[in-house]
């Protein structure tokens, strides 16, 4: 009896590690894409392999995801020839850790502007989940010299983005309001998230897949909790954290809310701030690719809860009477516009037909595969129009 017991752990052990030894030679588990950095909060790691695996409502795929040596998502730049090099930025929707890269809104992009431009482009996909505004400011700042792009497209997320410039404490307007850089600290608490994150990059693999296949995940909370009161009251806490003194802090990096303030309460003190703030980020984006000779585009993204009919949570408009679909679409739009900078609002295209094709709408409420096809088609366009015989693209 003990000896069967014996060679029946023996060979359970054994098929353990031939499923382990098969997990790392075929599955890119490694360690997670995102680390903390002191100057943009956090950064893609570079040359990084990971893995996502969507819920089978949204399509079950099983997604490879990897970056280069610059921490972008897909393959090594190009040597510098011929092609237009067009750098993407923005969070999770340009980064789309949802979608294969043949996929996304970058690599579409790149297909439907060669159409447009009759010539060779290369698209880099610099997106980083969870980044706002301020962050891919600084990114491309930082890594302007060595990607050194043609042109700049930059992809505003209507959801959350003005509420991320607030959350994320790197400017702040003064008393004249000009906008000045902060150096905020990250907060204890989210130091130790991401230790206790990373501490299983180097597990068993058989786990490490059991995680990401959204096995393990939290389940979706109720779809009647009053979201869209915790939301304001989240916009208040996060406005009054502004005025408090001393070292700015950080208290979150992915928790990124619908920016309810500006959607529901437009006249409120904390939406009055975001807008004031999101143009000067814009105009310091701007004046920055003015000064190095680099055009720049931008892309307004709607969020799911605004442009698709089937997104699960829903506006009582006898309860928020001031609730326009397009509030913050036209946010954006109008700080864009008071910096001059072509742009093309995405809300007629995506919200076509109900909308509810152009997203995931089961736990995840980025853009589809379909969406972002449709996206890039609609971008190609505008964006060679914008450019056209203005002589900024280069030849």
């Amino acid at each position: 009896m003990a000896r069967t017991l014996v060679l029946g752990a023996a060979v359970i052990v054994l098929g353990l590690l031939l499923a382990e030894g098969l997990c790392r030679l075929w599955l890119p588990l490694g360690e997670p894409l995102l680390r903390l950095d002191e100057t943009l909060l956090h950064v893609n790691r570079r040359a990084a392999r990971s893995m996502h695996i969507l819920d089978e409502a949204n399509g079950g795929d099983w997604i490879q995801l990897r970056t280069n040596d610059h921490g972008l998502r897909g393959a090594a730049l190009l040597p510098r020839g011929q092609e237009l090099r067009v750098a993407v930025y923005g969070d999770s929707f340009v980064f789309a850790g949802n979608a294969r890269e043949e996929e996304t809104f970058v690599a579409r992009l790149g297909v439907e502007l060669e159409r447009e431009l009759e010539r060779p482009v290369e698209a880099l996909n610099a997106g980083v989940t969870g980044y706002g505004p301020d962050q891919a400011l600084l990114k491309f700042e930082g890594e302007q010299e060595a990607l050194d792009p043609d042109l700049i497209v930059l992809c505003l997320c209507a959801h959350n983005d003005h509420g991320d410039l607030v959350r994320n404490r790197l400017f702040d307007l003064d008393g004249q309001g000009e906008l000045r850089r902060l150096r905020p600290t990250l907060a204890p608490e989210l130091v130790s998230m991401e230790a206790e994150r990373t501490a299983g990059s180097g597990s068993w693999i058989v786990t490490r897949l059991f995680a990401a296949s959204g096995a393990s995940a939290r389940p979706l909370p109720e779809r009647d909790l009053p979201y869209l009161a915790w939301y304001l009251r989240a916009t208040r806490a996060e406005y009054l954290l502004t005025k408090g003194t001393g070292q700015p802090q950080v208290l979150s990096l992915f928790e990124d809310y619908w920016d309810a303030d500006l959607a529901l309460e437009p006249d409120s003190a904390s939406a009055s701030h975001k807008r004031s703030l999101m143009v000067a980020v814009l105009a310091r984006f701007q004046a920055t690719c003015t000064e190095r000779g680099i055009p720049l585009f931008a892309v307004v993204i709607p969020a799911a809860i605004d442009a698709a009919d089937g997104h699960p949570l829903r506006v009582d408009r006898a309860l928020y009477p001031r609730y326009e679909r397009r509030a913050l679409t036209n946010a954006l739009g109008s700080a864009l516009e008071q910096s001059a900078i072509p742009h093309t609002d995405l809300f007629e295209t995506l919200c076509a037909a109900g909308g509810d094709w152009a997203f995931h709408l089961e736990g995840d409420f980025h853009w589809s595969p379909r969406g972002q096809e449709a996206a890039a088609k609609a971008v190609a366009p505008a964006l060679a129009a914008a450019f056209s015989g203005t002589g900024e693209l280069p030849r």
